[in-house]
Parts: C-alpha cells; sequence; structure tokens
C-alpha cells in the first residue's frame, strides 16, 4: 500500500508544475518610441486579454507556456 501512495504521488507532482501561471509584459510603441495607450493585447484563442495603459505597458497573466500575442487598435 505504502509503495502505491509513493508511486501516485510521482506521477501527480508534475503535473502540479504545468499548470502554473506565468506573468507576460512588454510595452506597445509607434515608430518614434513613444508608448501607445488603449491597445488591446490578446492571447489568440484565449479569452486572456487586456489593454496598454498611457506609457504602452501592458500584463497578462497565463498558464500556456506558448501562443501568440494580437495587438488590435481602432484608428482615431
Amino acid at each position: 500500500m505504502r509503495l502505491l501512495v509513493y508511486f501516485s504521488l510521482l506521477l501527480i507532482l508534475p503535473l502540479a508544475g504545468w499548470a502554473q501561471e506565468r506573468t507576460l509584459s512588454g510595452r506597445v510603441t509607434a515608430e518614434g518610441g513613444q508608448g501607445l495607450p488603449g491597445v488591446n493585447v490578446l492571447l489568440k484563442g484565449t479569452s486572456i486579454g487586456t489593454s496598454t495603459d498611457a506609457e504602452g505597458r501592458f500584463t497578462l497573466r497565463t498558464t500556456t507556456t506558448d501562443g501568440t500575442l494580437i495587438f488590435l487598435r481602432l484608428a482615431t
């Protein structure tokens, strides 16, 4: 019985590492280097997204280790 418990723990513990949350941050800028506020940043294929702040900075939290970011800005 003890062996079965140890074996089960060995199988389950690595799964806890895969579900860890990661933080992705960056800055969206124009050609001149100034930050772009109000740009929507989305992780493709998910509902995870945010908008850039006044300096063009953003932060996303996700559990995935790969993906594609989509940047959307409505022209005014």
